[in-house]
This record gives C-alpha cells, structure tokens and sequence, in this order.
C-alpha cells in the first residue's frame, strides 16, 4: 500500500513537467519556420525571384535609348486664319477634249482642331489635247464644210465657298529632327465656275491631308470631285471631274 501511494505522488509531479516541456519545444519549432521564410523571401528578392526571363528583360534594357513624346497639338488651331496658294490640275472626267491644270488662293478659318470654313478662288488654264487639236485641223482643211469643230466651253475661273471637318488627328516624327502633327479631314462647298460661255454652279466634295510643320507653315495634299454644267449651244453637259491639289499655307 506504501508503495503504491509513493508512485501515485510521483507520478502526479511527473505528469506537469513532461506537458510543460512539449508546451516549451513548440515555439522553437515555430522560430525555426520563420527563419526559413525569412531566407526564401530574401533569395527571391536577390535573384528576382528566379524568373530568368524577366532578369534577362531587366539587364537588357538601354538606360541611353531616347524616347521623344509629344503630349499635345503642336500648332493651336482655335481661330486661326489660314492663307494658302497651291497648284491643281484635273485627274480625270471633264471635257476629254482639254486637259486643264490651275493656280489657286485659299483663305480658311479655323474654328477650332476639328471645323474651319474657308473660301477658294481657282484660275483654269487649258491646252487642247492631241485629239481635239487632230479634228480641228481636219475642220480647218475640209473643203466641203462637213467636218464640224469639236464642241468644247472652257473653264476660265472658280469662286467657291468651303466647309472642312478633320475628324483624324495623328503626328509624325520627321527624321528626328522635328515634330510635326497632321489632319486627315473632309471638305464639302459650293460656288460659281466661270466658263468661255457664261457662269454656271459648281458643287464639290473629297478628302484631303493637312501637315502643320510649325507654329505658321503648313502643306495640304487634296482630292476632290467637282460637278457643273457647262453651256455649249447644243445642250447643257454634265461635267464630272477629279481634282488634285497640293497647296503650301501660312497661319496668322
């Protein structure tokens, strides 16, 4: 009986100090856990966390490479007026009898980047062409008067309103040496086309190019489709003719 009441005692006193020593190891275990994160997080930082193809970008990169940006318009086009003179000449349609080629003077208000309504004066000159001149010599050598001269009114002169939006704006980099923005727009106008017969309406629609190459220069390429009736004396003829037109312009 003495005996088992000894071995109870101490067992009892035994029981605390094995639980208190497994309470004690666990922290370690713990310590030893965050010290091995702290190395892997630490390895990742160093080598970037070993992605190869993301350090090989990174080393590649040029700190010496230039990069120009341009942020905003470089011409403010917030009423502005446009002087412009240009050369014109007729791409196709029209009177195959005469080939017609033109000096112009354009004077245009700009609104704003995108609307600008201008007014546009245009001098025809016109050379008959091989064929024409071919039947007026045979009208000229028939004796028997039945070959008849080609019948043909020549465009003198036009006077014409215009009305131009740019809905696409873009910028180019000109040999690295400048800046230069750009705007692709539509035109749209109406006037009077002065003929070897009288005056007639003219109406006219196309695209056109806009390059503002610094704060008052600028160069316009334009295509634009005219229509008019002229007034020969057999009948009134629909003239449908393709223009092209390159202008230089100087911003006040």
């Amino acid at each position: 009986m003495r005996t088992l009441l000894i071995s109870l005692i101490i067992c009892s006193f035994a029981t605390p100090t094995f639980a208190a020593s497994k309470k004690k190891q666990k922290p370690k275990q713990k310590q030893v856990s965050s010290v091995s994160t702290s190395k892997s997080m630490k390895s990742d930082f160093d080598t970037l966390g070993d992605n190869k193809v993301f350090a090989d970008r990174v080393q590649s990169m040029d700190a010496d490479r230039k990069i120009r940006i341009v942020q905003n318009r470089i011409v403010d086009l917030n009423h502005r007026l446009e002087v412009s003179v240009g050369y014109g000449f007729n791409g196709g349609g029209g009177d195959s009898y005469v080939t017609t080629t033109n000096l112009g003077a354009q004077l245009d208000y700009h609104f704003s980047p995108r609307w600008a309504m201008g007014l546009r004066y245009e001098k025809f000159y016109n050379e008959l062409s091989k064929e024409a001149d071919a039947q007026y010599q045979r009208a000229i050598n028939d004796s028997t008067g039945t070959q008849k001269f080609p019948d043909i009114d020549l465009p003198l002169s036009t006077t014409v309103a215009t009305f131009t939006f740019a809905p696409i704006y873009g910028k180019l980099n000109l040999f690295d040496l400048s800046v230069a923005h750009f705007d692709v727009y539509t035109v749209l106008g109406a006037g009077q086309i002065e003929l070897k017969s009288g005056n007639s309406n003219i109406y006219t629609g196309g695209l056109g190019l806009s390059v503002w190459l610094t704060q008052h220069f600028s160069t316009r390429l334009e295509a634009r489709y005219e229509t008019y009736k002229d007034l020969v004396e057999t009948e009134n003829r629909t003239q449908n003719i393709v223009k092209a037109m390159f202008t230089v312009g100087y911003l006040l």
